[in-house]
């Protein structure tokens, strides 16, 4: 709830300023990279649009709404859903973009796990494996 009402402030910040578009991402998606931000901007820059990353808990990682409030964007349980009902009422351009990148949130102990098993050397990894006793896991 506190989420949404942040979200909420930040999105009215960013019209008040004529911002043309804005990207939401939380801070617990640890493998984010450029390449996702860039795919997600480069979906919906033509248009009004509502772009959504799904993670693989069910919910949502990212966000891009162009213009800034085109919908009232929701990070609750369920958000995902929400969030598409909205675009779809609206008759926005809708698209979902996709990554591992993205999906992989460290939003629960099973994400967590399954963030030391991937093969990557980001410096969460690291925090990670030594928070869970210097666990050694193999890169692939």
């Amino acid at each position: 709830l506190r989420l949404n009402l942040a979200l909420k402030k930040a999105i009215a910040w960013c019209t008040e300023r004529k911002a043309d578009a804005v990207l939401v991402l939380p801070a617990d998606i640890p493998l984010v990279s450029s390449r996702d931000i860039d795919g997600m901007i480069e979906l919906g820059s033509k248009e009004p649009s509502v772009i959504l990353s799904p993670s693989l808990d069910g919910g949502m990682s990212a966000l891009f709404l162009n213009p800034p409030n085109v919908i009232h964007p929701s990070f609750e349980t369920g958000c995902f859903f929400e969030n598409v009902e909205a675009a779809i009422k609206k008759d926005l351009n809708l698209r979902f973009y996709s990554s591992r990148g993205l999906a992989l949130n460290a939003g629960s102990e099973e994400n967590l796990q399954r963030l030391l098993q991937t093969a990557n050397k980001t410096s969460v990894k690291l925090v990670f494996q030594q928070v869970v006793g210097g666990r050694q896991t193999s890169n692939k």
